[in-house]
């Protein structure tokens, strides 16, 4: 019988590092270029699944950086989603 082996397993639980953190800076580009709550959303979802990576538990200088980044994000989604932005935002449209 053929046990799957641990990175496999891995594996299929996390993708790789590298892929999570391409993806990470795809969807902030994409940000930059037109900020929209869902990729707010996309991008924390990202550093969440890196903070959970088991690629991360040795590296306190890359889970510190994750940590702050993820708590910046949380505010800019926290921001789309404020009534007195978006009432703001829906002001400035009318004029």
């Amino acid at each position: 019988m053929n046990r799957p082996s641990t990175n496999t397993a891995v594996t299929a639980e996390h993708p790789h590092r590298d892929v999570l953190e391409a993806a990470l800076m795809y969807l902030m580009t994409r940000y930059t270029q037109k900020p929209c709550p869902g990729l707010a959303r996309g991008i924390m979802h990202h550093l969440q699944m890196l903070l959970a990576h088991p690629d991360l538990a040795d590296s306190p200088v890359d889970r510190s950086a994750y940590e702050s980044l993820l708590n910046d994000w949380g505010l800019i989604a926290f921001e789309h989603n404020c009534p007195v932005h978006a009432a703001g935002a829906a002001g400035q449209s009318m004029h």
